[in-house]
């Protein structure tokens, strides 16, 4: 891997893990407002690895993973191709895309995503998309402005200690 692309794929892991833990936030107090269970989106997304006959403790270890998983793999496609000029804009319509895709795409075939309200559901994915973008443009804006890259963004080989 070139230097760029290791650059790209590193600002976008960077920004995939920063942006999931916000972006968790309003389902986790929908489902707190209305009595559902906290983990309801675990559940949910270990549904589309496991069926509903696993037991719910395994479905939101499962499930939690996967967000993990998707989150970190979402921040480097959108590393790549996030717009530069309005990462935050972009990231935020990048993120209602991801809900169609996860949501109404991906997910319409398993009862226990099908069973997620969407609101909540739609508002974490602009809140990641949002984040991520941010992270994204702050990241860039400083190895533009020729400042000494991030340790983690840097791709210049280091020596061995």
């Amino acid at each position: 891997m070139d230097g760029g692309a290791r650059r790209w794929a590193i600002e976008g892991v960077v920004a995939g893990a920063l942006a999931l833990p916000p972006s968790m936030v309003a389902s986790a107090l929908h489902a707190r407002a209305t009595g559902r269970p906290w983990q309801e989106s675990e559940t949910a997304a270990g549904n589309l690895v496991l069926g509903t006959s696993a037991s719910p403790a395994r479905l939101v270890r499962v499930g939690a993973v996967l967000r993990v998983a998707v989150a970190l793999n979402w921040g480097v496609v959108l590393s790549r191709w996030l717009d530069h000029r309005h990462p935050v804009v972009h990231g935020a319509g990048a993120g209602l895309a991801l809900f169609g895709f996860q949501y109404l795409l991906v997910g319409r075939r398993r009862p226990l995503v099908r069973a997620l309200p969407a609101w909540p559901q739609v508002v974490d994915h602009v809140v990641y998309g949002t984040v991520a973008g941010a992270v994204l443009g702050r990241l860039r804006r400083r190895t533009q402005r020729g400042a000494p890259p991030s340790p983690a963004t840097d791709p210049r080989p280091r020596p061995l200690p």
